[in-house]
């Protein structure tokens, strides 16, 4: 019997509420699908908060760029700590020449035990202080603060938005947000002052911490668009919006 050679197949949210109202031989009407998407992503936040503390069965991977301030420990999302952190995978630490150094991920305990928490210098260690309440409200601490910071360049994209320099470069046109095809490895959409892009332009960014983190599954809530069902385990599909 001959196979495929692709793995491209899937369904849309709308193809498989469908899908299931036919085998219960119910005729999916307009509002049956409304309801089942409604339904469907009950079970989806159902199966997300299964797990033992911040251990889940179902997550996302993404990345993040956490701009520092000099001499600052902690941060929150006002200061750009994503939102919808679950667990922090991986992480390092980048300076003014873009050299990325990994840092130590490590929880309360050896945190509390570092002695000064004041003490400056290239950061080596976070903690990111969970909420069980709100995963919005939570803390990312980081050891050692450094003592001061370069300037973050700021730019507006092609999208009008603001976007911070992460990654120092001269601009071309492959690096432009967001049209350019690297641009995401330069930018971050972040900021509120943003000046206009020119290209051949010398744009730094100052110190961070780069990131990748397990975030929950988005919801359901585009009709048209193939949903996380490729990965059985969800695990490394992002249900894409």
């Amino acid at each position: 019997m001959a196979t495929g050679t692709t793995s491209d197949s899937n369904l849309t949210r709308d193809e498989l509420i469908t899908l299931a109202y036919r085998k219960l031989e119910i005729a999916a009407t307009d509002t049956l699908i409304t309801r089942g998407a409604q339904a469907l992503n009950l079970i989806l936040r159902e199966e997300d908060a299964k797990g033992t503390g911040q251990s889940k069965n179902l997550w996302a991977l993404s990345e993040s760029a956490l701009i520092l301030t000099a001499t600052g420990t902690v941060y929150g999302t006002s200061q750009g700590l994503e939102s919808n952190i679950m667990e922090l995978s991986s992480a390092v630490f980048r300076n003014t020449s873009g050299e990325d150094v990994p840092v130590e991920i490590i929880d309360h305990n050896q945190y509390e035990a570092i002695g000064d928490k004041n003490e400056t210098g290239d950061p080596t260690r976070i903690y990111l202080k969970r909420d069980d309440v709100t995963r919005s409200s939570q803390r990312l601490y980081v050891f050692p603060a450094p003592a001061s910071i370069g300037t973050t360049s700021e730019v507006t994209g092609t999208d009008s938005l603001n976007y911070a320099c992460i990654m120092g470069h001269t601009a071309a046109a492959m690096t432009r947000p967001i049209t350019g095809q690297d641009w995401r490895v330069y930018w971050r959409q972040t900021g509120s002052a943003g000046a206009a892009w020119v290209t051949a332009t010398a744009y730094t960014n100052g110190e961070l911490i780069h990131y990748i983190y397990k975030r929950p599954l988005y919801d359901f809530d585009t009709t048209s668009v193939a949903e996380c069902f490729t990965d059985p385990f969800f695990i490394t599909n992002p249900c894409r919006k």
